[in-house]
C-alpha cells in the first residue's frame, strides 16, 4: 500500500471504492443488506465499520480484502463491542451461541429459537402469495428481520415447509 492510501480511514477507502466503479451508496447498501444511513455513517466516520460490513463491503466491490484489513487493524479499544463471541469455560470446541448483536444466519439455525410462531407464519404468507408477487417483512431496525429470514425462513424452505409445489 502506498503512503498515501495507507492513510486513508475505511470509510475514505469506502467510498473511493465505490467512486471508482460507479456504484451508489443506495446500491452497495441493497447489494449487502445494510442501510444506506448506516453505510453513509461508516464513510463520514460518525460508526466504526464491523467485520462483517466490511467483509460484504469488500466482496461486493471486488477490493480483494483490502477493506477487511483496515477492520483488522483498527485498534482494539476502537473496535465495536458486539462482534467478538464470548469465550465460556467448556468442553474444547464449544461453540458459545450468543450472536450479541449480530444476526443469525442459517448456519445459526439451531441456536435460533423463540421464533417458531412467526417463522411458521412467514412460510404460510409465502405460501398464500405464490406465484403472485412479493412478500416484504417490515419492522423496526434491530427488531431481527435478517435473523428472521436467514436462520428461521431459509432453513424451515430447505426443510420443505413451504406446502407448494416447486
Amino acid at each position: 500500500m502506498d503512503g498515501v492510501r495507507g492513510a486513508r480511514s475505511f470509510g475514505e477507502e469506502l467510498r473511493r471504492l465505490r467512486s471508482e466503479r460507479g456504484i451508489s451508496l443506495t446500491a452497495l447498501a441493497r447489494s449487502i443488506h445494510y442501510s444506506k444511513g448506516y453505510l453513509s455513517k461508516i464513510e463520514n466516520g460518525g460508526k466504526p465499520p464491523t467485520p462483517d460490513v466490511a467483509r460484504r463491503c469488500d466482496e461486493a466491490l471486488g477490493a480483494g480484502g483490502a477493506l477487511v484489513r483496515l477492520v483488522a487493524e483498527v485498534p482494539p479499544a476502537r473496535r465495536p463491542m458486539t462482534t467478538p463471541s464470548p469465550q465460556l469455560p467448556g468442553p474444547a470446541g464449544a461453540v458459545c451461541p450468543y450472536r450479541g448483536l449480530a444476526a443469525f444466519g442459517p448456519e445459526h439455525a439451531q441456536w435460533f429459537f423463540g421464533r417458531e410462531r412467526a417463522t411458521a407464519e412467514l412460510v404460510g404468507q409465502l405460501a398464500e402469495r405464490a406465484g403472485s408477487g412479493p412478500l416484504a417483512v417490515v419492522a423496526s431496525s434491530g427488531a431481527g428481520k435478517s435473523s428472521l429470514l436467514r436462520a428461521g425462513l431459509v432453513p424451515a424452505l430447505r426443510r420443505g415447509a413451504l406446502p407448494v409445489e416447486g
